[in-house]
């Protein structure tokens, strides 16, 4: 039976922003403490306020036996009040700005706009009450801890407010022109002008080594596909530096992290749908894909192989095939499966084999074909999608 793959598409689209990184906590944090000194100064006055009225208010008492009148002094305003009032500013000051604006002063001026990472939309007042409600639920129930009570109710302030929402897998942030800096999932740069057809489809991209099919994917001139991020079993691999350096978000999955490989495809699968990816690309990524990852992403994973398939699978496709004295060679774009490169096919591409070739130089020209290959079916798939029946594979 045949299954479809297609890239979901806003047909309204017609811009896109193009680049992602991730701002620094301190960023986040500078424009969270923005917010609560505008915050307590608000509490401060509309308490100072509430003093001075009923300051004025008096009571008057009268002696049933005497009839003397006594005047009663200002009723005394509950200790609490402060906090109610500063809690109470919290939920007018953040709620509508974050629907409607994206951001609170704070975020303003430190160049930080928060949007759903599903949409890259502002929140909406529904989002953004409920996460109101959620953080303060939790925090006046902790509230009422002897000790700790005023500590979780101070953080939850300051945890609450617009720089820190992208702690959440709802909300994302991003810079706009006041800074250059992005938080995760999210889009910043200049506004690149599309056909109409629809936004970027979301990439994300899995490493091990230098990168350098990464980098064929970071510098490509189009549009029908945004980076939104990188990922690596391996804290030392190359592609997180190009990752950085092209200011792409990026995560480390070791596997040494884990007590066994099934805990890390999961690990891996719910770290890659943080992203909420449409394709996921596998650009020299040496570890096999299990049961999570495929379950998560069917026809969705993209993987190269040096070699052209289903000749020479494996790790050392180039070696084997030297060996073994074939006088073409190759390498082969398809879709991961539960197998060892032995996916549907979408592309393949021929390099010959020169009498003085080694691994090494082989290796060498089968990437100039391969870095090439994978740049223009990525960029197919993500702007057409895809037909697999069996292990036919059309790209309309």
């Amino acid at each position: 039976m045949a299954s479809t793959v297609r890239v979901p598409r806003r047909a309204d689209a017609r811009t896109t922003k193009s680049a992602f990184t991730l701002a620094p906590m301190s960023r986040r944090i500078a424009g969270a403490a923005i917010d609560m000194v505008v915050l307590v100064a608000a509490a401060g006055v509309v308490s100072s306020l509430l003093e001075s009225v009923t300051a004025g208010i008096t009571r008057v008492r009268v002696d049933a036996q005497s009839g003397a009148r006594t005047v009663d002094s200002a009723i005394a305003l509950p200790v609490w009040l402060p906090l109610a009032v500063l809690v109470v500013l919290t939920a007018l000051y953040t709620i509508p700005l974050m629907a409607s604006w994206g951001r609170t002063l704070g975020g303003w001026a430190v160049g930080i706009r928060c949007v759903r990472a599903d949409t890259g939309a502002r929140p909406g007042g529904a989002l953004a009450t409920r996460r109101w409600f959620a953080l303060y639920g939790a925090a006046g129930l902790l509230g009422f801890v002897p000790v700790i009570g005023p500590f979780a109710w101070l953080v939850t302030l300051v945890v609450g407010l617009s720089p820190l929402w992208d702690s959440t897998r709802l909300l994302r942030g991003y810079a706009d022109h006041l800074g250059d800096d992005v938080v995760v999932m999210a889009r910043t740069g200049s506004t690149q002008r599309r056909s109409g057809r629809g936004v970027p489809a979301r990439l994300v991209v899995l490493v091990s080594g230098g990168g350098t099919n990464l980098q064929a994917l970071i510098d490509e001139p189009q549009d029908s596909f945004d980076i939104v991020g990188v990922i690596s079993d391996r804290s030392d691999a190359g592609g997180l530096e190009r990752a950085t350096a092209a200011r792409v978000p990026s995560s480390v999955v070791s596997l040494s992290d884990y007590p066994d490989r099934a805990a890390w495809d999961a690990a891996l699968a719910s770290t890659v749908a943080e992203f909420a990816p449409d394709w996921i690309v596998c650009a020299g990524f040496m570890r096999i894909l299990g049961a999570s990852m495929l379950a998560a992403f069917p026809s969705r994973i993209v993987n190269t192989h040096p070699a052209l398939l289903p000749a020479f699978p494996g790790a050392h496709g180039v070696r084997d095939a030297l060996a073994y004295g074939v006088r073409v060679t190759g390498c082969t774009v398809h879709l991961v499966d539960s197998g060892v490169d032995t996916g549907p096919i979408l592309a393949q591409g021929v390099v010959d084999i020169r009498d003085d070739d080694d691994d090494q130089s082989l290796h060498e020209r089968i990437k100039v074909v391969e870095r090439e290959l994978l740049v223009d079916i990525v960029s197919r798939l993500c702007a057409l999608g895809c037909t697999v029946d069996g292990r036919k594979v059309t790209i309309p």
